[in-house]
């Protein structure tokens, strides 16, 4: 195998190495990877041994109730890999939310002992909320430029387990009365309000463009996936609609609530935008979008 991507990982001021190999698996460096999840260093001669530690981590006997709930343990093994004629070590990047949620999982159920490994459940909370367990991929692509150079259908496969196949009735109705978030677009576009819930056609290719296709970084691609799954339907007058709404499909302890999160965050940016122009600006800041006329956006318009 050989890197073709290198960066370098922010999670929380802890800074990680990271890499993408010829066979497209993200890899984090296992070194910093074991100082991020503060876990003491070997050493030989009065020098760190780089990285060891982490692997007799993994195979401690009190951990291995803890660890046997990952339940890929191939992500605990190392990888092996050269960029620039240079030896790295490091772990398919799943593996770090996978070792945070097991750990923080066995600190629940009582399986931590010794001062040490609560030192460690404490940094692995500190970790799992720089990401979520599809976030890191999002993170270590843009990190090293790799985003740039693939295909948006290379991330499908990982959102399909955040979109349901069928819809459930439990769902709120969180857009119906959401009076400050309508009004905010209205005036973004310098419009007339109109009273109750039939809004202009276009504002459906708002949601599809600022609500949806931003979610979980997924860069449209649970968008597409919703589309297929409630797909636009045409009744005997020719109208035009969609049989359920799109937050509907998504999951509920993951997806549904990033998507209202974005949702209160969308609508605090539509509170302090003046115009179209202001909106874009300080919607591109809030979300970490460089520019909302990038191609993830460029075919989210089918309402």
């Amino acid at each position: 195998m050989t890197i073709t991507h290198k960066g370098t990982l922010n999670l929380n001021n802890f800074e990680i190495p990271c890499y993408v190999n010829n066979k497209g698996e993200r890899i984090l460096a296992s070194r910093q990877m074991q100082t991020a999840l503060k876990i003491e260093e070997d050493s030989k001669n009065g020098k760190q041994v780089s990285g060891k530690r982490l692997v007799r981590f993994f195979n401690q006997k009190s951990l291995q109730p803890v660890f046997s709930l990952i339940e890929d343990r191939s992500l605990l093994i190392p990888i092996k890999d050269e960029y620039n004629k240079r030896k790295i070590v490091g772990y398919n990047a799943k593996a770090l939310p996978a070792i945070c949620d097991a750990i923080l999982k066995g600190r629940r159920d009582g399986k931590l002992v010794g001062s040490r490994q609560k030192i460690i459940a404490e940094q692995c909370e500190i970790l799992i909320s720089a990401f979520a367990q599809i976030g890191i991929i999002a993170l270590i692509d843009e990190a090293t430029g790799y985003i740039k150079d693939k295909k948006k259908e290379e991330y499908k496969e990982l959102f399909y387990q955040f979109v349901r196949n069928e819809i459930t009735e439990k769902y709120e109705k969180p857009l119906k009365d959401r009076e400050d978030f309508w009004n905010g677009i209205y005036k973004i576009y310098d419009l007339k309000r109109i009273k109750g819930n039939n809004h202009p056609q276009f504002f459906g290719k708002f949601l599809r463009k600022y609500l949806f296709a931003p979610l979980l970084d997924s860069n449209g691609a649970i968008l597409e996936i919703i589309d297929k799954k409630n797909p636009v339907i045409t009744s005997k007058n020719g109208k035009k609609y969609r049989k359920n709404a799109m937050y509907q499909f998504l999951e509920e302890e993951v997806a549904f609530e990033k998507w209202k999160h974005n949702l209160a965050k969308l609508e605090t940016v539509l509170e302090i935008a003046t115009n179209k122009r202001t909106f874009d600006s300080y919607f591109s800041k809030a979300f970490k979008i460089k520019n909302t006329s990038q191609d993830m956006f460029d075919n989210l318009n089918n309402e």
